[in-house]
C-alpha cells in the first residue's frame, strides 16, 4: 500500500497542516524549532512498528492540553490516505461488495486516545439506482413480455395481470422525484411478485422471462441495500492490518571501535536504557545479526581454561583453538561482505572492514586506499562512523521489520561532509524501491535540487491566530512569504544555488528561465527525450530560474565568470515575457538577440506560455485532477487554438474554483510526474515531440 498525502492536527506545535502530498521520497525542510521532528512523530504514531505510545502530556497541544484531557472522545492528531494493493483490494472488494473505484482509496486516521477511524472517501455512504435505468427495465419488460408466444391461450390472463403488474409498478417509480433508493426497490420487487407464475404452462415462455425480470431487480435491490464500505468491521480491519507501519529515526547509534561483549549481552536485556545508550544496543544487535552470530556465540568461540586455576590438557588447547579458528574464519566472511556491500552504498572512499574478536572485546578495524593502515572505526571520522552504523541497520532491519514500512528519517547524515550528503539521494532512491521515505533536514546539501516536487517547506507562522504554530507548504518561492516561510525554503534555494555552481564549474550548459514551474517542464521534457534517444547534449543542461528581469541580471555575473559566454534564455509570450525579451535584446544581449528563445516562436498561439508546448490533452488532464469537482471536466472545455493558461484561469472562474498561489508550480510538478512516471501510459504525438527537440537541440 502507498501512502499518497497526511493531515496533521492538534498535535503538540501543529494546528492543522492542511493536506500534505506524498512521494517515494519526501523532504520536510526547514530550521531548527519549526516542528518538522512533530511531523515525522505524529506519522510515526499512526501505526507505529514498535514504541511509538500516544502520550497525551507530550503529543497534546499545550495550550489545549486541560480540555483535551476532559474529553470523553479526544480529537484526532493524524489523517492519511492510502492507495489499496490489489491483495487488500480485492478483499475489501469480497467483505463489501463494493466496485474498485469505490475501495482503491482508503481514509486513515487516529485520535489522541489511539482510536482509529477508517474509511473509503470514494464510497457513496448511501446507495441509489438511477431512476432512468429502473423505468428502462420495466419498459423493456413490458415490452418483452407483450411480445412472447404463449404456450397455449389458458396463459393470456397471465400475461395481462404480469404487465398490469409492470405497468403500475412503472407509475410508483415514476412518482419517485429522485433517483431510487433499496427501500422503494424492495417494494418494487413485492408489486412485481404478485402474479402467481404456478399458472403458467410446463412450455411457458412468458414465466422464464419473467422470472428473470424479477432477478434483475433483485440484484438492483440488492446493490442498493449494500451497505456503505465504511460500515463494514472486517473491511476496516483488513484495511488497518494492511496499512505500511511506520519506523521513526532520530538517534542512530554510532558504534564504536571496540566493543566489550559482557556489556554488551547484559544491555541486550536491560529495558531501562536511555536514548544514547539504547541506540547503540540496536546498532550492536543488527552488527551481530549481520555477522549472523549471538554475542554470547562469538565470547563462547573465544573461551579459554583459566590458567590462574589450572593448566589445560592437551584436549581442551586443541578445541579452544578449534573454536578461535572457526570465529576467525567466521569474521573474515562477514567483513568481506560487508566491505563488498557498502562500496556499493560509501563514495567518499574505498573501505575495507576488518571484524576482530579478543576474548572478550570485539573490534572493528578500518582502511582505505588512501591510508592503507588499519585503524580503529573510532579514530575514523564521524561521517564514516554514523554511514556504516546507518547502514549496518537498514542493511539488516530493512529484510526484517521494514518490510510493508514507511521509513520516517529525523535529520540524517548531519555529521556527514556535504558531498557524502548528497550520497545519501542515491541511498535514499534504493530504499525507496520498497519503502517510501520522509527525511527532515535544514541543510542546503539535503535538498535534492533535481527532485524539488519532492520538498515540503516547514516552518512556525509569525504573526496572527497561529502565531507560534507549524505550517507545511509545498511551494518553495521566496516572493511575498511570511518571514519564518522565506527562512525555512532558504536552505531550498540555497541547494539551487550550490547545484548550479558544481556544473557550471564542470562544463555544464545552463538556460536561464522564468521561474520554477519552467524548470519542472523543461526538466521533464529533457528527461523525456534523453531516455528516447532524440538528444545527446553533451554537457548536462541546467535550467535556473530567475523570476524577474532583475534575477537575470543577477544570475548572469555567477553564470558568465566561469563559462564566459552569454546563456540561452527562455520566455514566455505574454505580457511580461514580452517586457523582458524587449529589455534583455536591447541591453545585456544587444549582440546576441538569438539566445532569447519565445513560447510564440515553438507554437503560433497568441500570449504562448510554456505550458503550451505540451499537449493540450495532456495539461487538460493534469488540470482536471488538480482542480477536481466540476461535472463539466476541463478535458471537454478546453481548445489548443488559444494559449492554455487564460483557459484554465476563465474556467476556474465559471465554476468558482479557486487557484491557490503557487497553482502553476503545482500543475507543472504533476505534468512532470505524469510525463516520467507514466510515460509508457502517455502518448506524446510527434508534432510536441518535433518541437521540443528543436528546442533543446537549439539550446544545446
Amino acid at each position: 500500500m502507498k501512502l499518497l498525502r497526511f493531515c496533521v492536527k492538534n498535535f503538540r506545535s501543529i494546528a492543522n497542516t492542511g493536506w500534505i502530498d506524498a512521494n517515494d521520497v519526501t523532504a520536510l525542510i526547514g530550521t531548527n524549532e519549526s516542528g518538522k521532528s512533530n511531523l515525522l512523530l505524529a506519522l510515526w504514531k499512526l501505526k507505529p512498528a514498535r514504541d511509538g505510545e500516544i502520550d497525551l502530556q507530550a503529543d497534546a497541544p499545550r495550550k489545549d492540553y486541560t480540555p483535551i484531557r476532559n474529553l470523553d472522545k479526544k480529537p484526532i492528531f493524524i489523517e492519511a490516505e492510502f492507495e489499496l494493493d490489489s491483495q487488500t483490494l480485492n478483499k475489501v472488494i469480497q467483505l463489501t461488495g463494493a466496485p474498485a473505484e469505490e475501495v482503491q482509496l482508503a481514509f486513515v486516521a487516529r485520535a489522541l486516545d489511539g482510536k482509529y477511524t477508517i474509511g473509503f472517501p470514494n464510497a457513496a455512504s448511501t446507495h441509489v439506482i438511477p431512476k432512468t435505468d429502473v423505468l428502462q427495465l420495466l419498459d423493456e419488460a413490458s415490452d418483452e413480455i407483450s411480445g412472447l408466444s404463449l404456450a397455449g391461450k389458458t396463459e393470456e390472463p397471465l400475461r395481462e395481470e404480469m404487465i398490469a403488474a409492470i405497468n403500475e409498478a412503472r407509475q410508483n417509480i415514476e412518482s419517485i422525484s429522485r433517483d431510487v433508493p433499496a427501500n422503494a426497490l424492495t417494494a418494487l420487487f413485492k408489486q412485481l411478485s404478485a402474479p402467481d407464475l404456478e399458472q403458467g404452462l410446463k412450455k411457458s415462455v412468458i414465466v422464464p422471462a419473467y422470472q428473470n425480470i424479477l432477478k434483475k431487480v433483485g440484484s438492483l435491490e440488492k446493490i442498493a441495500s449494500r451497505p456503505s464500505p465504511s460500515s463494514v468491521d472486517e473491511a476496516r480491519n483488513v484495511v488497518l492490518k494492511a496499512i505500511p507501519s511506520f519506523v521513526y529515526y532520530a538517534n542512530y547509534g554510532n558504534l564504536d571501535s571496540e566493543i566489550y561483549l559482557p556489556h554488551v549481552i547484559a544491555n541486550m536485556k536491560r529495558k531501562d536504557l536511555g536514548n544514547h545508550e539504547a541506540a547503540k544496543v540496536r546498532t550492536l544487535k543488527v552488527l551481530f545479526e549481520y555477522v549472523e552470530l549471538e554475542p554470547e556465540e562469538i565470547l563462547e568461540l573465544g573461551r579459554e581454561v583459566d590458567i590462574r586455576e589450572r593448566q589445560p590438557t592437551e584436549k581442551e588447547i586443541e578445541e579452544t583453538n578449534k573454536r578461535k579458528k572457526e570465529r576467525e574464519i567466521l569474521l573474515q566472511s562477514a567483513s568481506a561482505q560487508l566491505t563488498d556491500e557498502f562500496r556499493d552504498w560509501w563514495r567518499q572512499g574505498n573501505y575495507r572492514f576488518r571484524f576482530q574478536a579478543d576474548g572478550n572485546h570485539f573490534r572493528i578495524w578500518v582502511s582505505d586506499d588512501i591510508r592503507p593502515q588499519e585503524i580503529e572505526l573510532e579514530g575514523r571520522s564521524a561521517g564514516l562512523q554514523w554511514f556504516i552504523s546507518f547502514f549496518l541497520v537498514f542493511l539488516v532491519e530493512r529484510s526484517e521489520t521494514h518490510k510493508n514500512t514507511i521509513l520516517l528519517l529525523d535529520e540524517p547524515g548531519v555529521s556527514l561532509h556535504p558531498i557524502a550528503q548528497r550520497d545519501l539521494f542515491e541511498f535514499f532512491e534504493n530504499l525507496a524501491e520498497e519503502n517510501q521515505i520522509f527525511y527532515t533536514a535544514h541543510s542546503p546539501f539535503m535538498v535534492d535540487a533535481d527532485h524539488l516536487d519532492r520538498v515540503r517547506a516547514v516552518y512556525f507562522d509569525d504573526d496572527g491566530e497561529e502565531k507560534g504554530l507549524t505550517k507545511v507548504s509545498s511551494d518553495l518561492r521566496a516572493k511575498e512569504k511570511k518571514k519564518g516561510e522565506v527562512r525555512s525554503i532558504y536552505s531550498v534555494h540555497a541547494a539551487l544555488e550550490l547545484t548550479v555552481s558544481p556544473v557550471l564549474l564542470l562544463g555544464g550548459q545552463p538556460t536561464i528561465v522564468e521561474g520554477t514551474s519552467d524548470q519542472y517542464y523543461l526538466s521533464a521534457i529533457k528527461n523525456y527525450l534523453i531516455a528516447r534517444g532524440l538528444v545527446a547534449p553533451k554537457r548536462e543542461l541546467l535550467f535556473i530560474p530567475s523570476g524577474s528581469f532583475k534575477g537575470i541580471k543577477a544570475v548572469l555575473p555567477v553564470i558568465t565568470g566561469v563559462n564566459e559566454q552569454l546563456p540561452f534564455v527562455i520566455l514566455d509570450s505574454d505580457k511580461p515575457g514580452e517586457d523582458m525579451a524587449i529589455q534583455l535584446r536591447s541591453s545585456l544581449y544587444s549582440a546576441e538577440k538569438e539566445k532569447i528563445i519565445q513560447i510564440g516562436e515553438l507554437v503560433p498561439i497568441s500570449g504562448a506560455e510554456i505550458e503550451d508546448i505540451f499537449p493540450t490533452d495532456f495539461i487538460a488532464y493534469v488540470i482536471t485532477r488538480y482542480l477536481r469537482g466540476p461535472e463539466e471536466e476541463f478535458s471537454d472545455y478546453v481548445t489548443s487554438e488559444t494559449a492554455i493558461i487564460p483557459q484554465i484561469e476563465a474556467y476556474a472562474q465559471s465554476n468558482r474554483l479557486s487557484l491557490e498561489d503557487g497553482w502553476k508550480v503545482e500543475v507543472a510538478k504533476r505534468t512532470k510526474e505524469r510525463l516520467l512516471q507514466k510515460a509508457e501510459k502517455v502518448l506524446i504525438s510527434d508534432k510536441y515531440v518535433k518541437i521540443w527537440t528543436e528546442l533543446f537541440k537549439r539550446i544545446s
